[in-house]
This record gives C-alpha cells, sequence and structure tokens, in this order.
C-alpha cells in the first residue's frame, strides 16, 4: 500500500536519485559556503553546464552528466564543485573507490567544502558500512557544531546498527524548533523501524508543511536509501499519480 502517494506528490516528482550533496543549495544553512569560486569566479556558461549535469545526473541520465562534465572541463578544470558531482555520478555507478578519489581532490581544493566531505560519509553509508560512515560524520560534527543534518545521519547509521539506544539518543540531540527537517525525519525513521508507517508519514507530512516540499528530498532521499520509502520509477516521474514514492517494507 503507498502510504505517501497522496501526500507528496511534488517530492516524488523531484526525488533525487542519490542522498549525496551535489551543490551549496543542498548544504545545511549552518554549514561553511560551498567554494568561493563556486559563485565569484564561475562563468554563467560554466554555471549552466553545472546545472544541467546535475538535471542529467537526478534523472540517473549518468553517462549524459559526464559528458556535460566535460564540457564544463573544458573551459575551467577540475573546480571543487565539478569534481563533487562527477563524485556522485561515479558513487551512483557504484564505482565507490574512484568517487572517493574525485571527493578527497575537491577537498584538497577547497578544506572547507561541507558537500565533498558529506558525501565521503555517504559513500561508506551506501555501502552499508554503517560504523564506519558513523565515525566519519561524528568526526565532521567536530567541525560543523550542532549540524542537523550530521546528527541525523548518525542517528540512522546506529538504528542500522541495531543500537535502538544510541538512535535515540541522537534523535533527541537534535534541537526542537530545528533548523532542517532533521527532527522529523528522525522521528519518522525510527517510527519505521519499529513498524509503525502510518506515525512516519504524518512526521513525514509534518515537515513537508513546515519546510516545504523541495527541502526535505535530501532528508527523504536517506529513507529511501535504506528500503523505509521505495524510490519511484524515473521513467515514470512525468506523471503525479504513477512517480510517487510508497512506503517500503522496511529498513535494510
Amino acid at each position: 500500500m503507498s502510504f505517501l502517494r497522496h501526500l507528496f506528490p511534488f517530492v516524488a516528482a523531484t526525488l533525487f536519485s542519490s542522498s549525496l550533496i551535489l551543490a551549496q543549495d543542498a548544504e545545511p544553512a549552518e554549514s561553511p559556503t560551498a567554494p568561493e569560486e563556486q559563485t565569484m569566479q564561475l562563468s554563467p556558461e560554466y554555471l549552466r553546464l553545472l546545472r544541467d549535469a546535475g538535471v542529467e545526473f537526478q534523472n540517473r541520465n549518468l553517462d549524459s552528466a559526464l559528458k556535460i562534465l566535460d564540457q564544463a572541463d573544458a573551459i575551467k578544470l577540475d573546480t571543487p564543485v565539478a569534481l563533487n558531482l562527477r563524485g556522485a555520478v561515479h558513487t551512483e555507478k557504484k564505482e565507490f573507490e574512484k568517487a572517493d578519489e574525485l571527493f578527497k581532490k575537491a577537498l584538497a581544493a577547497a578544506p572547507d567544502y561541507f558537500a565533498a566531505e558529506f558525501n565521503r560519509g555517504e559513500i561508506l553509508f551506501m555501502q552499508k558500512k554503517y560504523p564506519e560512515a558513523r565515525a566519519h560524520f561524528e568526526k565532521m560534527l567536530e567541525k560543523y557544531k550542532d549540524n542537523e543534518l550530521l546528527q541525523y545521519k548518525i542517528c540512522l547509521a546506529y538504528l542500522q546498527e541495531d543500537n535502538l539506544e544510541k538512535a535515540v539518543e541522537w534523535k533527541d540531540k537534535i534541537k526542537f524548533p530545528s533548523d532542517s527537517p532533521a527532527y522529523y525525519f528522525a522521528h519518522a525513521a525510527l517510527s519505521f523501524d519499529r513498524g509503525d508507517e502510518a506515525d512516519a508519514v504524518q512526521w513525514i507530512a509534518s515537515s513537508e508543511r513546515i519546510f516545504g516540499p523541495e527541502n526535505i528530498l535530501l532528508f527523504l532521499e536517506s529513507l529511501v536509501d535504506l528500503g523505509y520509502v521505495e524510490r519511484p520509477d524515473v521513467n515514470t516521474r512525468t506523471g503525479a499519480d504513477t512517480s510517487l514514492p510508497s512506503a517500503g517494507a522496511g529498513g535494510n
């Protein structure tokens, strides 16, 4: 049964293909900005190509995204944002080692690039290396104090490690009222984990009303990655009635 079918039509039509952070506008408000060159030194044509590559990535046209990034590289080679996006593409292709090298290269050029650093942890998370992913996000918290996205991911990691006590502890670390959807989605994850899908959907619906559907995608996608919510078929996303995510059978 589809619990999300009628609640999230916009979300379903635009759901990212990965919970990886692609660009600054997907980063938490409390994190440092993406590399300065991303907004100050890049040409409009370069930025257009990056946007086009991002759209192709979201539509899971991965080879097309790489071709567009090749065009961007012909304008300016190896900017941190392009390296990060390439890393995201190779992550989706399950080429994790290559993706991690790209994220590390982006961080070498821009050490405070939150997106690339976060995505290194996501690689571990997507490989179900939950203790390693959790350690990565916990280390990031030393720099990005009280970052709600990181707290949420640590909560999810503990949940996948079957450490409910710690998962609840990290859920409770997220302040309320919160600056992001993290508080609501941590509650939703715990509800999904105990089999209470109706309660989980209520938490997600509340988050959507408060933050807007476009601002919950990153958090919702983590639940997709864990199997709590089904990913809509990319080939049917043009129609609201056929492209909506539905509740899954539970976590991995």
